[in-house]
């Protein structure tokens, strides 16, 4: 396993760690470039781990993570070929995300960067070419405000920007203890400026700007009109950070929740609404499952800020809240589940006793995928119709899918 190496190299390589079935090593010397390489566009790729695969053209990307994902689905998850289809994803190879996390060099005066590849060190960058134009240019002002603060208690630094780049939000989030006067926190660039204080803490609200929404606005298919859903996510609270791809990808969900008809909809693990408000107008009802509070309460404004009346928010772990429903005899049709990296594995046995119709099942991990798709399959009772990757994150080893399951 070689980081940055690419088919049709050869390289001379130095075996840094070996393994029972294989070894990692890293490149030396390139003898001979692979006619597949191209210039990597950002200065800090090799250094900077946010990135993997700068170095191989788009297409070519593409083309590895669909053959990736293919192979995925077919050997772990014994899916049939021919319901995996092409690898969606937007034009934009860059310029695409929306939000960044950050960490702080070490010392009173530390600079924004991200974690070194390989190591805890942090990387200082003065711009982020996967970062949309509005957060490259919040970079320098950050940095600014950051000096006012007791800067050795940050441990990360979030900026989020509307999809449009109009509005911005900054949070801190620190070890403990105040790390920002509320005299200081008035910044003329931002919509809203949050401290999150110590693991798991409370997120607090230092100043947002009178008249505008609070968090981050971006937007979602409507499948009964030509305008689109406005959301807004609040700090703390999950989303997708390329708004192009998620908008290909709530498509495909609307695209098969029509074909179902459904009448009661179950979203499990919802956030604040991205798949529950899309899905809402094509049924009677919608519950969306959530754990985090904030979420839920972000969620409940969205509903509000759309018209929305038809979606029931339930805060729990969807272990629970499955459970009670099992036991109540609770009917779905359709069973939508946006489930974090670690997959879905402690419901899948409530998924099998409530037995909707249809399951969509969106994954930024095609690994967790395999694992419960195979457990799934084997109750017997649903089969995999079609499965597509999203390509979410460009220039990442990262891979979104939605995979469509209906029973036998």
């Amino acid at each position: 396993m070689v980081p940055f190496s690419a088919p049709g190299d050869r390289a001379e390589v130095q075996i840094v760690s070996g393994h029972k079935s294989y070894c990692e090593a890293r490149v030396v010397r390139l003898v001979e470039r692979s006619p597949l390489r191209r210039v990597p566009p950002c200065p800090y790729f090799g250094r900077c781990g946010g990135c993997q695969l700068q170095h191989l053209e788009l297409s070519y990307q593409r083309s590895l993570k669909e053959r990736l994902f293919r192979e995925t689905m077919t050997h772990r998850a014994l899916v049939d070929p021919g319901a995996v289809g092409e690898i969606m994803g937007a034009p934009e190879g860059l310029g695409y995300r929306s939000r960044l996390d950050m960490h702080l060099t070490r010392g009173d005066k530390g600079h924004l960067g991200f974690m070194e590849w390989g190591s805890r060190s942090v990387v200082p960058v003065r711009r982020c070419l996967v970062a949309s134009l509005r957060l490259n240019r919040l970079l320098a002002p950050a940095q600014r405000l950051l000096r006012k603060t007791t800067a050795s208690h940050i441990t990360r630094v979030e900026m989020a920007c509307d999809a449009s780049g109009r509005g911005a939000t900054l949070t801190l989030y620190a070890r403990g203890g105040d790390v920002l006067s509320e005299g200081n926190a008035h910044v003329p660039w931002l919509r809203g400026l949050y401290t999150v204080e110590g693991r798991g803490g409370q997120l607090r609200t230092l100043w947002e700007r009178e008249g505008e929404p609070r968090g981050v606005i971006y937007h979602v298919p409507h499948p009964r009109s030509e305008s689109e859903l406005s959301l807004a996510a609040w700090p703390g609270v999950f989303r997708q950070v390329n708004p192009t791809a998620n908008r290909m990808l709530v498509s495909k969900v609307l695209e098969w929740a029509a074909e179902a008809h459904p009448r009661r909809v179950l979203d499990l693990y919802a956030g604040m609404g991205n798949l529950s408000l899309p899905v809402s107008s094509l049924c009677e009802e919608v519950t969306a499952v959530e754990i985090n509070p904030l979420a839920v309460d972000n969620g409940r404004e969205n509903c509000l800020r759309n018209g929305v009346d038809n979606v029931r928010w339930v805060r729990g772990s969807a272990k629970r809240v499955m459970g009670k429903m099992v036991e109540d005899g609770e009917p779905f049709d359709l069973l939508i589940l946006d489930p974090p990296r670690a997959g879905a594995k402690e419901v899948i046995e409530e998924i099998v006793c409530l037995r909707p119709e249809r399951i969509i099942y969106v994954s930024c991990d095609p690994a967790t995928l395999a694992r419960d798709l195979v457990e799934i399959q084997g109750h017997k009772i649903y089969r995999v119709k079609e499965s597509f990757p999203v390509d979410m994150f460009p220039q990442t080893f990262h891979l979104e899918s939605v995979t469509l399951l209906e029973r036998r």
